[in-house]
């Protein structure tokens, strides 16, 4: 079963705003206010704010197959209840961009985390099985990160590796990762 742009929404993550564009559904962290600042003072780190940092699905579901098709080349990382079990580089996703895992039919939670660096990620297709539960993960608590490159998860092995996520998993918080790389923070930034 295909997901709708709705169900997409509900289990959705980290993102400001969602919408559907060129054939996807594609995801911002940062409001349009804040994304034409950060191009004001800087075109590099205007683009790093438009980035999918601290984006991710989170769901429950009881599909034996969970596949995405990304419109995007670039890194995702997936983990089955908390434990990193597959990570795609950009390269992985260049002539296949449709990925599958295999699951054992029981109810598990399910995160598909988008990169950090590469260009956005944005997806064509999120699938589980026809007749498979659909249920976003509740969080106990809500955080807003706002840093520059420690922040948004550079130098971590993966990006779902960086201490916003480490401190998201954690609290089992909902959290949006505002960290721009190269970013400083001052009273007349903004």
């Amino acid at each position: 079963m295909k997901l709708t742009f709705e169900q997409i929404k509900e289990i959705a993550v980290g993102a400001l705003k969602i919408w559907e564009e060129d054939g996807a559904v594609r995801f911002a962290r940062c409001t349009e206010k804040q994304i034409d600042a950060w191009y004001k003072l800087d075109k590099i780190l205007g683009y790093r704010a438009t980035g999918t940092t601290g984006v991710r699905l989170d769901l429950h579901t009881n599909t034996k197959t969970f596949a995405f098709v990304s419109k995007s080349v670039c890194n995702y990382e997936i983990y089955i209840d908390n434990v990193l079990t597959q990570a795609y580089l950009a390269k992985d996703m260049e002539n296949e961009k449709r990925k599958e895992i295999n699951l054992d039919g029981q109810e598990h939670r399910i995160t598909l985390y988008f990169p950090s660096h590469d260009e956005p990620g944005a997806l064509e297709a999120v699938e589980i099985d026809d007749g498979a539960t659909l249920k976003p993960h509740k969080f106990d608590c809500k955080i807003l990160f706002i840093g520059d490159s420690i922040t948004q998860g550079w130098e971590s092995t993966w990006d779902s590796l960086s201490y916003a996520y480490h401190v998201s998993r954690f609290f089992n918080a909902e959290s949006v990762i505002q960290g721009i790389g190269g970013a400083y923070y001052h009273d007349t930034t903004f």
